[in-house]
């Protein structure tokens, strides 16, 4: 058996050539070594890969989503993260359509202090509230009052964030914001 993290990571079958029914015991010992070493290297390429996945499905959910024609009106952002290995931060935006709840667009551009990961959790709260809020979004102060209270009430490290918030809708030719 190839002896992994709790569980065996799979099996290693040797086949010889000669007419001997065993090894010896320095080759036993050697093949058991080596089994150990690959079952452990096997076993952590398993747990790294599941773990990048779980990064990459978290971190598809944190990047800004690709913007559209929303109502007649086009929208276009880009995102590029401050440095080569980091994939998210703590800049964002969001368009949402209009709904039920209000009949305008809703544009949102915004940044949390600090860079990576800390910071892309936040703007992943930020953006997650705001869809929640997104009823209110015909009332932009009562929105961030509201998001404010939120984020203070959630305890932990507190940052500062700047977000602007725009309500945009057609008019004839002409876009209103």
């Amino acid at each position: 058996p190839l002896p992994g993290h709790g569980l065996s990571a799979g099996a290693l079958i040797l086949l010889g050539r000669t007419r001997r029914a065993a090894f010896e015991a320095a080759e036993g010992e050697l093949v058991g070594l080596f089994a150990a070493r690959a079952g452990s290297a096997m076993s952590a390429a398993r747990l790294y890969a599941e773990q990048n996945q779980v990064t990459d499905t978290l971190m598809r959910a944190l990047l800004p989503p690709t913007l559209r024609h929303v109502e007649g009106m086009e929208f276009a952002g880009g995102y590029r993260a401050s440095g080569d290995t980091d994939r998210v931060g703590g800049d964002f935006y969001d368009v949402h359509p209009p709904g039920e709840d209000c009949a305008e667009t809703l544009a949102v551009l915004g940044d949390v202090a600090g860079k990576g990961l800390d910071a892309a959790v936040i703007t992943g709260r930020i953006r997650n509230t705001l869809n929640a809020l997104r009823p209110l979004a015909d009332d932009h102060g009562r929105m961030l009052r509201l998001l404010n209270n939120a984020m203070r009430s959630e305890g932990g490290r507190v940052r500062f964030a700047t977000l602007v918030l725009a309500s945009a809708r057609r008019e004839g030719r002409s876009v209103a914001l």
